[in-house]
């Protein structure tokens, strides 16, 4: 009984220290500029720190000497992340309007703006 207990114990804690974090994953990114546009083509094979350290993973400012990490977060997203249609109001607004197929990143970042509000279609 005691054996039982240690192993399940070892289990426990060998479980809960293992990371599965989007930021430490090896993965396809996409730039975007200031208005939301894909630029270039996508960067792959970094997790997202080595992404936010790159100084030659695109240029979003013309010199491509600076980091990403100098840039707001909205200026890249996960390839690979799921999409979905989108819709949204804005002040004014009655309803809501538009299908907009984006990720939930890029959607919160560039069509929740303005006190537009979101919701998934």
């Amino acid at each position: 009984m005691k054996k039982l207990f240690t192993i399940c114990l070892v289990s426990i804690f060998f479980f809960s220290c293992k990371k599965e974090n989007a930021s430490t994953d090896k993965t396809c990114w996409q730039i975007i500029d200031f208005a939301g546009n894909d630029v270039g083509g996508t960067i792959c094979d970094k997790t997202e720190e080595e992404l936010l350290n790159c100084t030659t993973c695109g240029s979003i400012n013309g010199s491509g000497t600076n980091p990403l990490r100098n840039y707001i977060e909205c200026k890249y997203y996960r390839v690979d992340a799921p999409k979905y249609n989108w819709e949204r109001k804005c002040p004014g607004d009655a309803n809501y309007s538009g299908n907009y197929y984006h990720n939930e990143k890029y959607a919160n970042c560039w069509l929740a703006t303005n006190g537009c509000v979101i919701r998934k279609k």
